[in-house]
């Protein structure tokens, strides 16, 4: 009994360890005590303590995940539940967490990168300009954006730049 005890203490105060530095999701941390060689019963326990005692919270972690990933890295709905997915959160905070995600909010976003990202003028070669759109639209792309979507933005984009002065 001492033992157990003595376990799930240890346990928990990895777990802490684990939490002041960031955020963690429920499977994270059952991952990382097996990992330790925790049994079950003892990961179950020290689990359970947290989220009652509310150091782990799914739902807030994909809140505060689409939040921030939305902005700080221009990332899209698809990009995103990806990520928690593979982070261990259950679909239905997924999906609670995403709704509030809104597409035009994504494409301002998408809109102000392309930007940053765009040359200040377009070449006069069409290869070249097509080369260009090419690359901006691998920039969207790596954000999950849909290529359609990402046609139509950069598109939208590259209307606005000036084309190189021609040679004299």
């Amino acid at each position: 009994m001492a033992d157990l005890q003595r376990a799930e203490e240890l346990a928990f105060t990895y777990c802490l360890r684990r939490l002041t530095s960031a955020a963690r999701t429920e499977q994270d941390l059952r991952a990382k005590l097996a990992e330790r060689g925790y049994e079950d019963g003892v990961i179950d326990a020290v689990l359970e303590r947290l989220v009652r005692a509310g150091y782990v919270n799914d739902a807030e972690f994909a809140q505060s995940w689409v939040r921030s990933r939305s902005v700080n890295k221009t990332l899209t709905a698809p990009a995103l539940r990806a990520e928690l997915r593979r982070k261990g959160v259950l679909e239905p905070l997924i999906e609670e967490a995403l709704q509030d995600l809104a597409t035009d909010d994504e494409d301002d976003r998408a809109r102000a990168l392309l930007r940053r990202k765009a040359p200040a003028t377009l070449p006069r070669e069409r290869a070249d300009r097509d080369k260009v759109a090419r690359r901006l639209c691998g920039v969207l792309a790596r954000k999950g954006y849909s290529s359609s979507r990402s046609w139509s933005l950069v598109s939208e984009i590259l209307e606005e730049l000036p084309v190189e002065p021609g040679c004299r």
